[in-house]
């Protein structure tokens, strides 16, 4: 027998690159069940893509910082798909497989590649179940991420949903329509990516692009507030809850730079 017939990569010998792959399948056969207006069609299967290769990355690479940020950018992705199943019920969009439990595989798969990172640190390739912050992060069946939990990010989804329920995809030209949602799409991804746990992702970066994103939101409501398509008081609502977001993202980037 030839001994490279059966030859295989480290990071395919990995759980959790298993369960990579066995999400990929739900969120492709999911996406293709959505109408490709919606930017998500489009963030999902990346973010999925991100973190398959940036953890057979992370596996190639010799030295430690190397690994350890590849792992890192892998996680950041494993939370944008987490955003992306929130984001997918804001809208009232069919999910292939059920919601909780795209979230529950999500969240395994975050612990997953935290325990990994910890076992490099270590120098050992061991793979564990290690927590994502700390416990109380979780509710008490493992389903919560630390970002749901905020405000800010709550109110992100509260925007997404009333854009995505009003028949704004009817109301508007299709240009306008998919510049909000970019936005809004972007705003909410970007929030719970900049809540990673570990700082070699910058997490003033992902803030600080969030934050872009809410901004030019709220300037599209002006757009379709002078050109008709909504009412100034309607406007005017959903530009001060933008504003909340702003504010609130500012706050965490302040934070995050005195850390």
């Amino acid at each position: 027998m030839n001994e490279w017939e059966h030859a295989e990569f480290s990071h395919q010998r990995l759980h959790v690159y298993d369960k990579i792959l066995a999400f990929m399948s739900i969120a492709l056969a999911t996406v293709d069940g959505w109408d490709k207006r919606h930017a998500i069609v489009d963030h999902l299967p990346r973010a999925v893509e991100s973190m398959i290769t940036n953890l057979a990355e992370g596996c190639r690479a010799y030295g430690l910082e190397e690994k350890r940020l590849a792992v890192d950018y892998a996680t950041a992705s494993a939370l944008e798909c987490a955003g992306c199943v929130d984001v997918g019920q804001a809208k009232g969009l069919a999910f292939s497989t059920a919601p909780p439990e795209c979230k529950r595989r999500v969240t395994e798969i975050v612990r997953m590649l935290i325990g990994l990172r910890n076992s490099w640190q270590e120098n050992i390739v061991r793979e564990s179940r290690a927590e994502y912050r700390t416990a109380a992060d979780f509710d008490s069946d493992g389903s919560d991420l630390h970002h749901e939990q905020l405000d800010v990010y709550r109110e992100a989804l509260e925007f997404v949903k009333w854009f995505s329920q009003q028949g704004l995809a009817d109301r508007l030209p299709n240009r306008l329509f998919r510049a909000i949602d970019m936005r809004a799409t972007t705003m909410v991804l970007n929030v719970a990516e900049g809540n990673g746990r570990f700082a070699a992702l910058d997490r003033r970066k992902f803030l600080e692009t969030a934050d872009r994103a809410t901004v030019k939101a709220a300037a599209y409501l002006d757009v379709c507030k002078q050109s008709g398509y909504l009412a100034e008081s309607e406007a005017a609502e959903q530009i001060s809850r933008l504003a909340r977001v702003s504010s609130m993202v500012a706050g965490m980037r302040v934070a995050s730079s005195r850390r």
